[in-house]
């Protein structure tokens, strides 16, 4: 049953009172036991702050439910979130005895949303990239040179770059310190998203939207083989003269549009005593094309980095469409470092390194 609002003075001699809510009528009503608690507390705004502690959700629960939504794994979610299991875990559980009903639904190996975390998902993310945003306008206004930046470069890229990329920075903001992650282009887009790295280095063909592209480069693809290959006496070489019971390479797309039109080698296995290689890197494949009558394709920076390392390879420019790709810096609209970025841009198409060409205006 319920009963009426009551109005109950707050003391002797003061002005103030205290409207109660309508509830029902019982001795075991937890709303009911609360409000009369709070009101009867010797000091009730201390207790209110207390009890709304106790139901608050703070960003760092919002963090983890979102990070356990996109992986799927608890343990997972916390590797990304540099917490240990158990602590991310009981953060959840938190959240959602506040909420009151479960956000995951949990399986041995895998966590799924249920319809109250799926309802909640989208609030969460947008929360989240407010808080961020909120900090990159505060970022925008301190010394865009006092944090260090985070450059996420592609594999085919990364091991020709650092050099020139610590001639730059030496050159530019000799005090800034840098940090260079290795990820393929999907992994980077997911890093720059997540605000882990600050900007990228990457071919346009591996740039998401929204992300910023800002293109710096053109770079070619040329074929390779060991020196004395008879095919590498040739002005230019079409993929379709490429022999495909010779040919090997890099095992992902690089992002040049020629790539389509080359030869499909056969999977990484022994075929008639020869030896097919599939590789992540430009280095392997190279250096079991030293020593074989096998050939492959690189990229205008590595094949400049391999002939100054005294490689035994000779080179040919491929011919055809696409047998270029853009290469730009990546970044996330409204990145407060936006003057450094301009730099960095300004410096890398005035002085391309050896092997990439400027871009044409």
């Amino acid at each position: 049953m319920l009963v009426p609002p009551a109005i109950m003075p707050t003391g002797q001699g003061s002005n103030l009172i205290v409207i109660a809510p309508c509830i029902k009528k019982s001795s075991t009503n937890f709303l009911a036991d609360s409000v009369f608690d709070l009101m009867r507390a010797p000091n009730p705004r201390a207790t209110l702050k207390q009890e709304n502690a106790r139901r608050q959700m703070n960003l760092r629960d919002l963090i983890y439910m979102l990070a356990v939504a996109k992986h799927g794994q608890f343990s997972k979610a916390a590797t990304v979130c540099n917490v240990s299991q158990p602590a991310l875990s009981n953060q959840i559980k938190k959240l959602e005895k506040e909420l009151g009903g479960e956000i995951f639904h949990r399986h041995a190996t895998q966590a799924r949303l249920t319809e109250l975390g799926t309802r909640i998902l989208p609030v969460a993310q947008r929360i989240v990239a407010d808080a961020d945003e909120i900090r990159d306008v505060a970022a925008s206004f301190q010394d865009p040179t006092e944090e260090p930046m985070r450059i996420g470069i592609i594999p085919t890229l990364a091991p020709f770059l650092t050099g020139y990329l610590a001639d730059l920075f030496e050159g530019l903001y000799p005090d800034m310190r840098v940090t260079i992650i290795e990820a393929l282009s999907d992994e980077l887009c997911h890093l720059i998203f997540d605000r882990e790295i600050d900007i990228g280095i990457t071919p346009q063909d591996g740039h998401h939207p929204p992300l910023m592209f800002s293109p710096i480069w053109r770079e070619p693809l040329l074929f390779a083989a060991r020196e004395g290959h008879p095919l590498t006496n040739r002005a230019v070489m079409r993929p379709q003269n490429i022999p495909v019971d010779q040919f090997t390479r890099i095992g992902y797309p690089m992002g040049f549009a020629i790539e389509d039109t080359l030869p499909k080698p056969g999977p990484g296995i022994l075929v008639g005593g020869r030896l097919d290689v599939s590789a992540l890197r430009f280095e392997t494949i190279c250096r079991h094309v030293c020593h074989s009558t096998d050939c492959t394709v690189v990229t205008g920076l590595a094949a400049e980095q391999l002939t100054k390392d005294g490689w035994p390879l000779s080179f040919v420019p491929l011919h055809g469409n696409g047998a270029y790709r853009p290469i730009g810096l990546l970044s996330r609209p409204g990145f407060p470092r936006q003057s450094v970025l301009d730099d960095l841009c300004r410096y890398a198409i005035s002085k391309p390194p050896m092997g990439m060409e400027q871009i044409k205006a």
